[in-house]
């Protein structure tokens, strides 16, 4: 599969090491994430070449609903790091390092 340049995949995508956690991304920029097939946050994000900007509807996440992370995607595994600064603890360990694997 090719991916042209900045061109950031949706669909679905699970956990490297959780595979209980999903997080979807719907063509319209919204996003859900699911764990055990229950959603358990929803948002929307934008893209702007390889920068990801989150704003989450999480509740525990409501002090500190943006936050920006870069991406690289190979064709299969899209993988985040932060740029800047992310109060959101739990979205910051979903995301900051971390490999999620595109499911077929």
């Amino acid at each position: 599969m090719n991916v042209e340049e900045n061109e950031f995949p949706t669909g679905i995508f699970v956990h490297e090491s959780r595979q209980n956690l999903t997080l979807q991304f719907n063509d319209d920029g919204s996003y859900i994430v699911r764990v055990n097939d229950l959603v358990d946050a929803t948002g929307t994000y934008a893209i702007n070449g390889n920068q990801y900007t989150e704003d989450t509807d999480y509740l525990l996440c409501r002090h500190a609903r943006t936050a920006t992370y870069t991406w690289t995607y190979d064709g299969r595994r899209l993988t985040f790091q932060l740029a800047g600064e992310d109060n959101c603890t739990e979205r910051r360990e979903s995301l900051d390092g971390v490999t999620w694997i595109k499911q077929e």
